[in-house]
């Protein structure tokens, strides 16, 4: 016997994780780049410096699908387009507040999410709300909302 929630085709859409944005081009981001290039086969890079050092540029070259180079500075843009932020310049004080930001960023997304899910079951709610009453004879243009 077959079950009814069998019966109707359905789709899984899986969406590949947005790469980690490397920012840096010497030898402290190659060594983050290295790291993780060796724990997941499926992990993108991308790496942004206005300057790239060779091994990474021969990295780029070993792994064309999985490490891309961009040479340019730094940007807020970029933060938004990456989930996971590594800053591995040679200037520390730049990494961590880089860093913070990127995690002040994540956080905020989060919340707009959570906030975006909340509004859509709120607005459900209120279209249900709105059949009810309207279903039962009450007018659309009601004053008691």
């Amino acid at each position: 016997m077959k079950h009814a929630l069998f019966d109707h085709p359905f789709r899984l859409h899986v969406s590949a994780p947005s790469p980690v944005l490397v920012a840096g081009g010497g030898s402290l981001a190659c060594q983050h780049i290295q790291q993780l290039l060796s724990q997941s086969a499926t992990t993108r890079v991308v790496v942004v410096a206005p300057r790239i050092s060779e091994p990474i540029l021969a990295l780029a070259a070993q792994h064309p699908d999985r490490v891309a180079v961009e040479l340019r500075g730094l940007s807020t843009a970029d933060l938004s387009e990456h989930e996971k932020v590594i800053a591995a310049t040679d200037d520390g004080a730049f990494n961590e507040d880089f860093e913070a930001l990127a995690q002040l960023r994540a956080r905020l997304k989060r919340s707009l999410g959570d906030a975006e899910v909340r509004l859509g079951a709120l607005k459900s709610i209120t279209r249900e709300v709105e059949q009810r009453y309207l279903n039962i004879g009450w007018p659309r243009e009601s004053s008691c909302f």
